[in-house]
């Protein structure tokens, strides 16, 4: 019997190998077991190593996963200036999700494009698409609330007028997780069309996020899908203080944040860092435990308390025109010289 694929994109570089892999793990932890999982990744200086790594999955799940390296299409953002992108965080990693509308096979009619710091906590399969629709998103909150601040951009760009209109009907969505239908994508131009908008604004301070709201959100509206907030729900922003200016109540965001069923591990603090994100640490390791990395995490989970320890103890820092030692919380400070 033919296999009922699911299509799925990631894209990550050679330092988020066992990032995506416990990513992954998230999925196939949860997915209808009569769905197999078909994963493209998007790699960018991908060894052998980085590859059988990730083929580690396939000893415990039903999945495929295929790896299409970037250095073949990365010329064609060749017309992206990284120097000048206005968020300097963001890298030209972010543009390779857009090459899902040229590069995959004409039979990946529906995909699932997932950010690399994402944990899937439920059935993704069930998440699917009308067949009169084109594209689910889920709006951003955190961006929505504080929209004149955080997207003054979008009241700038004329093809952001829907949202200029109406922001509560027509919102603006993160582009950390979404489903498209790619078949359809094909027969309305859409690859084309994103090179288009980047002639027009070859710098926009979200590139990539930007691109998909204008296509999707604003010129595609009638055919788009806006999911509820629990479907990329972020790890580092407290729910309970977003109420004002959105297309639902406090009681949808609160609701979100207890039981998420995506979490994103957005921005600079990472639950596999140093810097942790003030929520779901415990949701990511208990897949980081159940993934093949499992013995790298908790060394590495070893090493940040035993630094955190020795800092504990001891420690050598600047202040003012002084250097300070600090032993068991008694501080020694010495004028510096020079």
């Amino acid at each position: 019997m033919d296999k009922d694929y699911i299509n799925i994109v990631l894209t990550a570089d050679n330092n988020y190998t066992k990032v995506i892999g416990i990513t992954m793990t998230s999925v196939l932890e949860n997915l209808d077991k009569a769905k197999t999982a078909r994963f493209y990744i998007f790699s960018y200086k991908f060894t052998d190593n980085d590859i059988a790594e990730l083929n580690k999955l396939k000893d415990k799940y039903d999945c495929e996963i295929i790896n299409i390296p970037m250095e073949e299409h990365i010329h064609k953002f060749d017309f992206v200036d990284i120097a000048t992108f206005r968020n300097q965080w963001i890298s030209i990693a972010g543009h390779f999700r857009l090459l899902m509308f040229d590069i995959l096979p004409e039979t990946v009619e529906e995909c699932y494009y997932l950010d690399s710091d994402l944990i899937i906590n439920c059935d993704i399969s069930k998440i699917k698409l009308d067949k009169d629709k084109i594209f689910i998103a889920v709006p951003e909150p955190c961006a929505m609330q504080w929209r004149e601040d955080i997207l003054k951009h979008c009241y700038e760009y004329p093809e952001f007028k829907k949202f200029q209109e109406d922001a509560l009907n027509n919102p603006y969505f993160n582009s950390g997780f979404y489903v498209v239908n790619l078949k359809k994508s094909r027969e309305l131009n859409i690859y084309n069309k994103i090179f288009d908008f980047f002639k027009e604004h070859p710098n926009p301070p979200m590139p990539d996020q930007d691109v998909l709201n204008v296509i999707f959100g604003q010129e595609f509206r009638d055919l788009v899908i806006y999911l509820s907030p629990e479907y990329n729900v972020f790890a580092d922003i407290d729910y309970n203080l977003l109420y004002d200016n959105l297309s639902y109540d406090d009681s949808v965001l609160k609701s979100a944040m207890q039981s998420p069923k995506i979490i994103h591990f957005a921005g600079a603090k990472k639950p596999w860092g140093k810097n942790k994100p003030r929520y779901y640490n415990s949701v990511y390791k208990r897949y980081a435990l159940i993934s093949p990395w499992k013995n790298e995490y908790l060394k590495k989970e070893f090493l940040i308390k035993l630094s955190n320890i020795l800092k504990s103890i001891f420690s050598l820092y600047n202040e003012n025109n002084r250097k300070v030692i600090c032993i068991f919380g008694i501080k020694f400070k010495f004028k510096r010289k020079g």
